[in-house]
């Protein structure tokens, strides 16, 4: 089936924002997902149908009125990407990765880096303070200009954009709509950028599974700084994808990647506990609100809420 057939029958359902091909590979022997919810504390055992999901997730409201989905597309993309992940979990090696294959794995990746719930509703935050922050500043301006004491530069008729009422006027289906454009389009910015990255895998040791969450995309830039760092085509970026709980897909900017010998096309790099509990906290520090471990193992959640409450959220970008 091609990702736009039958997409009148998805409309309404229950879509995942993570795949279940991928949570599944965090289960425990009885196929259950071990879920700790940072919100509330809770710790419980449930299906992987049942996480990660929101009913008409994809679904949208087009400018003719139609309601149309981006559920198809993204089914034949987990489909797709599900194939070759199971590939490298047999393999344990990205030498038996064809072309197509690592294209296949960087499109996955680009897409679940921006199909999260976290991104939209970081896009509602980030809008709602950008309009707060502008209306504010309109109102300084205003009583500045009443008092005398500031010329406008400009007409208010100059210039095209959105206005602060625009902000404050925009709906629900439109911010659903800017996350599923940014989808769309993930795919065409972000694989060429991926596809440069020095890729390898990495093993984790028994007794210390890794994690995976509600986003589950994680970047790491040790030169990040105020003023960023984290785009996925900074220099010293690091990029990370939990394959299983014992195997992880890593993407490093060339450049850092020159301080390692054959990362690309080797084995797994045998991980210390200590680099699993480091990595473990960046999927504690992206997800949302559910971090998944394939045993009760969430001490770490516990002891990174206790010393940083605000991480009970998911990022979001903020004004400064």
């Amino acid at each position: 089936m091609r990702p736009d057939d039958r997409n009148g029958e998805r409309i309404g359902t229950r879509q995942h924002y993570v795949p279940q091909f991928l949570l599944r590979n965090f289960t425990d022997d009885g196929g259950s997902l071990r879920v700790f919810d940072k919100q509330t504390d809770r710790v419980f055992c449930t299906s992987p149908a049942n996480m990660a999901a929101e009913c008409g997730f994809y679904d949208y409201r087009s400018s003719e009125g139609r309601t149309e989905t981006l559920d198809g597309a993204m089914s034949w993309l987990d489909d797709q990407a599900a194939e070759v992940v199971a590939h490298l979990l047999e393999e344990r090696g990205l030498d038996s990765l064809a072309d197509h294959q690592r294209y296949l794995v960087a499109a996955f990746a680009a897409a679940q880096l921006v199909r999260t719930a976290s991104l939209r509703r970081s896009i509602t935050h980030v809008t709602e303070e950008f309009a707060d922050r502008l209306g504010r500043w309109g109102t300084a301006v205003q009583s500045a200009v009443e008092a005398g004491d500031f010329e406008p530069p400009f007409s208010e008729s100059a210039g095209e954009g959105v206005s602060l009422e625009q902000l404050e006027q925009l709906s629900e289906n439109d911010m659903r709509v800017m996350s599923l454009r940014l989808i769309q389009n993930s795919v065409t910015r972000y694989v060429p950028i991926l596809l440069q990255k020095r890729w390898c895998l990495a093993a984790a040791p028994n007794g210390a599974p890794f994690y995976c969450s509600d986003n589950p995309v994680v970047l790491h830039n040790e030169r990040q700084t105020r003023f960023g760092g984290l785009g996925i085509g900074q220099r010293g970026i690091q990029i990370y994808l939990p394959l299983s709980s014992t195997l992880m897909l890593c993407m490093f900017c060339p450049e850092l990647a020159q301080e390692f010998r054959d990362v690309e096309n080797s084995l797994p790099i045998s991980l210390p506990p200590q680099c699993v509990t480091f990595q473990n906290s960046l999927q504690v520090t992206y997800a949302e609100r559910f971090v998944f471990c394939k045993r009760d193992g969430f001490e770490l959640i516990r002891q990174i809420l206790a010393d940083h409450p605000d991480y009970r959220n998911g990022p979001r970008g903020a004004f400064t």
